[in-house]
C-alpha cells in the first residue's frame, strides 16, 4: 500500500499523507513444520555450536583481549540472527507460494514486501569472485548469496587468529595488546588459522542450505513462470 501510495503521489492524484485502512481485512498464513525441515534446522543449529565451541576455543588459546572477544562474539550473534531469519523465511516459503498461486488463480493481485534484496551481499560475492578470476567473465548465477554465505563470511572475516599477550603498564595494571612481530606486524595464531580454515572446508563440503527466499520467489514466481 505504501508503494502504491508513493506512486499515486508521484503522478499528482494522490495527496494524502497516509492511508486511511478502512475495511481493509488481513489473515495469517500458518505453516506446518515438516520433519524434514526440522531437521535442517536441527541441523543447521549443530553447525553454528560448533563454530561457537571453536570461537571460544580460539579466544582462550590466542589469549584474546576482552574487546577482541566481545567484537568477534557480537559479530557472531549478529550473524547467527541474520542467518537463521532467512532460514526461517526459507522454511516458510512452501506456505507462502501455495497462498500466493490461490489468489494468482482468483484473479488477485499479488505484492510482496521485500525486506532486503541481498544487493550488500551480492556486491561482496562479486567481489571475492572478482579476486579468485582477474581475467575470467563473472557469472551471476554462480556467486554464493545463500544463508550459507552468512556463516563462511563470518569465519573469513571474525574469526580469532590474532594473538595477545598481556602486559604490565606504568602505573603496575595488567593489561593485553596485540603480539607484533620484528617488523611490527600483528601475530597470527596459524593453529587457529587451520581451524578456521577446517570449518570453512567442512561447511562447504556438507552442509546442505536450501536457496533463500529471495531466489525462491523468483524461480517460483519470476518472469519465466
Amino acid at each position: 500500500m505504501e508503494l502504491v501510495a508513493r506512486d499515486m503521489k508521484a503522478l499528482g492524484i494522490y495527496t494524502a499523507r497516509s492511508l486511511s485502512y478502512a475495511g481493509v481485512a488481513y489473515d495469517a498464513v500458518l505453516h506446518e513444520v515438516t520433519d524434514p525441515q526440522r531437521e535442517l534446522y536441527d541441523t543447521l543449529a549443530r553447525a553454528w555450536q560448533t563454530v561457537l565451541q571453536n570461537i571460544e576455543e580460539a579466544i582462550e588459546v590466542n589469549n584474546t583481549s576482552k574487546n577482541a572477544k566481545a567484537a568477534a562474539l557480537s559479530s557472531f550473534w549478529s550473524s547467527h540472527q541474520r542467518f537463521f531469519n532467512l532460514i526461517i523465511l526459507t522454511i516458510q516459503f512452501p506456505s507462502v507460494a501455495r497462498d500466493i498461486q490461490k489468489h494468482l488463480d482468483e484473479g488477485d493481485a499479488i505484492i510482496i514486501q521485500l525486506t532486503s534484496t541481498n544487493e550488500a551481499q551480492t556486491k561482496r560475492a562479486l567481489a571475492q569472485e572478482k579476486g579468485k578470476q582477474l581475467n575470467e567473465e563473472i557469472s551471476l548465477e554462480a556467486l554464493d548469496i545463500s544463508p550459507k554465505s552468512i556463516l563462511i563470511e563470518y569465519l573469513n572475516n571474525s574469526f580469532p587468529v590474532t594473538q595477545y599477550e598481556d602486559y604490565e603498564d606504568e602505573n603496575g595494571n595488567i593489561k593485553q595488546r596485540v603480539v607484533s612481530d620484528s617488523e611490527g606486524n600483528p601475530v597470527i595464531n596459524y593453529d587457529s588459522v587451520q581451524k578456521r580454515d577446517q570449518l570453512i572446508s567442512q561447511i562447504e563440503e556438507e552442509l546442505v542450505i536450501p536457496q533463500g527466499p529471495l531466489d525462491s520467489i523468483l524461480q517460483t514466481f519470476g518472469a519465466d513462470n
